[in-house]
Parts: structure tokens; sequence; C-alpha cells
């Protein structure tokens, strides 16, 4: 018996068959728990929240379009109907960002090229700053 055939999206031909663990520059998302690791602390996520945060690690730094791979994250699964406003986007940016800062303190996943999408930052722990008795 061979491996099944891969399945790809009808509408932009990406493939169906992701893995569930995405791992790329020190975060780890684990989409079945909703889970986001970087530096030994996690975040929970919502659905939509995961969806972003996992559109964003599989393009492992690159631009990912609003209106784009972003909506189609959300949008999987569903029928057209049920499709939220591509401005919902924005709000699931923002709440995945608030969720960061309450964790890290900063949002150190997700920067903005203005106008155009987002894409995900490697995580990069913040420098020690040295005590002043060592000084």
């Amino acid at each position: 018996m061979g491996q099944p055939a891969m399945r790809f999206c009808p509408h932009c031909s990406g493939s169906l068959d992701i893995p569930r663990l995405l791992d790329w520059g020190g975060w780890v998302y684990d989409e079945e728990l909703c889970v986001l690791l970087g530096g030994g602390l996690s975040v929970i996520l919502t659905g939509h929240e995961g969806a972003v945060a996992g559109a964003l690690l599989r393009a492992e730094g690159r631009l990912v379009k609003k209106d784009g791979g972003l909506y189609a994250a959300i949008c999987q699964g569903k029928a057209e109907p049920d499709w939220p406003d591509v401005k919902s986007i924005d709000v699931y940016i923002s709440k995945l960002r608030a969720k960061l800062r309450g964790v890290y303190g900063t949002d150190r996943f997700i920067a903005t090229l203005w106008g155009k999408g987002y894409y995900a930052l490697p995580y990069d722990p913040p420098s020690v700053l040295p005590n002043r008795s060592s000084l």
C-alpha cells in the first residue's frame, strides 16, 4: 500500500496536508492544542488567533498578505456565507499581540508592513542587563 495522494486547495492550490506542529525561528505552534511556545513560555490561542499564528509561521518570516494567506487561514473549512469580513484579520492580530504582551511583556512575534500585510519575527530573547553590583 502506497502513501495517500497529496490534497490541494481548489482555490489557492496550497497543500491541505500540512503539519500540525509548526516550528520556525524559535517559535513552536501546536495546532491541535492551540498553544504557541517561545523561550520556554506558552500562550494559549483561540482558533482564529491560532490560524493567524500558523499562517505566519508557515511563511517562515516572509510577508503574508492580510487579504490573501491570512484571510484564507481563518476561512479554512468554513462555507462561504460564514466567512468573516477581511477587516477581522486586524482584530485577531490585535488580540494575538495583546496575549503576547501579557506573557512576554512585548509583542515579539508579529511585524507589520503597512498597507501590505504581516510577517513573523524569530524569537529573540531580550538582552540581559548587567547587575549594578557587578559593575
